[in-house]
């Protein structure tokens, strides 16, 4: 199976608008009852992708307007 990266709009509740001045790139929400809910920022997809994986519902989204 290819991986394809989409550019996507989503809403993700519960995140502070702090994170338009954080330097990190990469969000990982949780996926709670068809609903994203913010979990934390990451410097890196790497970084993104344990803590993902850890929580085991958690989702990956890249910050338009932060390049990774």
């Amino acid at each position: 199976m290819a991986k394809a990266f989409l550019a996507v709009r989503t809403f993700v509740k519960n995140c502070p608008v702090s994170i338009i001045e954080n330097e990190d790139k990469v969000m990982v929400a949780r996926l709670v009852d068809s609903e994203l809910w913010y979990y934390g920022m990451y410097a890196t997809w790497e970084r993104a992708e344990e803590v993902a994986k850890e929580l085991g519902n958690g989702v990956i989204l890249e910050v338009e307007g932060k390049e990774i």
